[in-house]
């Protein structure tokens, strides 16, 4: 789902080069919590606000790209900037790590996109939408998983597995046997996924 950055959209981009960096900095992280980070980093690049000011704001603009955001939910990303930043001693917050955050960050990433891409005005606290970019294929709803395809477009998935405590993904490559009635005995939820073919 990540759009090709070839010369007709980087020609559109030449006020925003920092956010191109952030984006791309964010693909260098392996792990959520880094991809979290600048994920952050650019929203606020992008509005000129801190992160934990922005939820009405960036709702505000992703209500218009129709990828089906909500307050709710963005708030809940927002609930994780202190706790992916700090650790102090008092406990005054939980320690965020990997398996708390992971399966946000798709979401997220699309949001930052369609901010990258879209915003009318970089480095402005503004909502005003211009179109740069329409995506072929989406995320919508952060718990329920439903994809979004145009017809005719060509489109991959990556369907990534979580092991039995939630925590995290499963190595494929990796063969593991248990022996019988062992302590990995959690049977995991149906996860339905469903796709909507647009015209």
């Amino acid at each position: 789902m990540k759009p090709d950055f070839d010369n007709s959209i980087l020609a559109k981009l030449f006020d925003r080069t920092d956010g191109i960096k952030l984006i791309t900095e964010a693909h260098t992280h392996k792990n959520a919590v880094g991809k979290y980070r600048e994920y952050v980093r650019l929203f606020k690049r992008a509005f000129q606000r801190p992160f934990t000011m922005l939820a009405k704001k960036l709702n505000q603009f992703l209500g218009d790209s129709k990828l089906d955001y909500s307050l709710d939910e963005i708030n809940k990303w927002i609930s994780f900037r202190h706790q992916v930043t700090h650790a102090d001693s008092k406990g005054k917050y939980k320690v965020i790590i990997e398996s708390d955050i992971q399966k946000y960050i798709p979401r997220i990433e699309q949001a930052a996109y369609d901010v990258l891409l879209n915003k009318k005005k970089w480095n402005d606290f503004s909502k005003e939408r211009q179109l740069n970019w329409e995506w072929d294929t989406t995320i919508l709803k952060q718990d329920e998983t439903v994809l979004r395809a145009k017809a005719g477009k060509l489109c991959s998935f990556q369907i990534n597995l979580i092991d039995e405590f939630d925590s995290y993904l499963c190595d494929m490559d990796v063969k593991i046997s248990y022996p019988e009635n062992w302590w990995v005995t959690k049977k995991r939820p149906e996860f339905p996924v469903k796709m909507e073919i647009l015209p």
